[in-house]
Formats: structure tokens, sequence, C-alpha cells
């Protein structure tokens, strides 16, 4: 069978999409029942909702709003906590207030923080690094809470005037052009 015969990705995902699609053909079920919009609904945790943590631990982005993600974000976490709990109770202050507390800090961020892709990581994985104690993950997802920049308020400063950066960032304007374009002068190159 030639490369040419075989159906392309696109048509595959085509008719999968097809097949998944509800009665109303606007939305895929999949995406109604395996989206975090679905799960503030239902609260019920499924295997595709670790998909959606894992594209943020991998990639840092999410297809999805903040608002719909904390919810997410908070319940993994109470799932986490709560495994590690039920295996080993090495807190040193009651369990109820440490989840409280790291749900309520969540809860106060307007956009992720700058931490949601190493955040992600700890709870899709969170053996990989703490073995068994709750006291050292509880701990290391609050040190990740307890941080005051989000995602969208990081912009990079300004470089000083008459620093290397300063320089660089001029010689670059000259390149490529002040408007963004290609500088259509050919470069002078000493010999």
């Amino acid at each position: 069978m030639s490369w040419r015969a075989r159906p392309s990705l696109a048509h595959t995902c085509a008719l999968s999409l097809k097949f998944l699609c509800a009665a109303a053909h606007t939305r895929p079920l999949f995406l109604r029942t395996h989206t975090p919009t679905a799960f503030a609904e239902t609260k019920e945790w499924k295997p595709a909702l670790d998909e959606v943590l894992r594209e943020v631990a991998t990639t840092g982005q999410s297809r999805f709003t903040w608002g719909q993600l904390k919810g997410v974000i908070g319940a993994k976490l109470e799932q986490v906590c709560a495994e590690y709990h039920a295996n080993q109770k090495d807190l040193n202050e009651p369990y109820d207030e440490m989840i409280k507390r790291c749900l309520s800090l969540l809860a106060e961020f307007p956009n992720p923080p700058f931490t949601v892709q190493r955040l992600c990581e700890l709870l899709i994985d969170p053996h990989r690094i703490y073995a068994t104690s709750t006291r050292k993950v509880s701990s290391a997802l609050e040190k990740l809470l307890t941080v005051s920049s989000t995602v969208a308020t990081m912009a990079p400063a300004q470089p000083k005037p008459g620093t290397y950066q300063a320089a660089s960032e001029t010689q670059l304007k000259q390149l490529v052009g002040e408007d963004g374009g290609v500088d259509t002068q050919p470069m002078e190159v000493e010999n």
C-alpha cells in the first residue's frame, strides 16, 4: 500500500469527531464530557482531565480559560494530597487546614501563576519526586502557590540606556527596520 492510499490524519480525525458528535452536531461528545467545563458541572474526574493537566505541564499553555483550569487544578490537588495523606499522616498541622489554605491560595489568582507549568507537572506525577511524605508534597504545592506573579502580568523589562542589552536591541531594530519589516538594504560586511 502506498502512502497516498492511506487516509490522512485530518481525514481520520474528522471521522473520529463525526463518530463522537452528539445529537446537536455542534460539540463533540468528548469535549462535552471530558473538559474542565464538564468537570465543573459534574465534579466527576475523568482520565482526560489528566491530559489537560499534562498539556499544561508539557507546554505551559492550555486551550481552556484559567477559570476552567483552576477548578481542575484544585480538584487534582485535593486528590493528590488525599492519596498521600491516606498513606502517611506526617503533617505538622491538621490536614483540612492545609487543604483549605492551598485551595484559597489557588482561588486568589486572577490569571495563572507563573508556576502553573511546574504545579501541573507535580500534580500529574507527584511520586516521581516525593515518594510518600504528605508533608513534603504539600509543602511543595504550597510553595508553588505562594507566588505573586501571574503569566499575564509577566513582561520583559525595558533595557536600561547604555547597557549591552539596550545596544543589542537597537542593532536588532536597525536590522529588521523600525516597523518590524525586513530591511531591503544589504548589510555592510567588513573584510
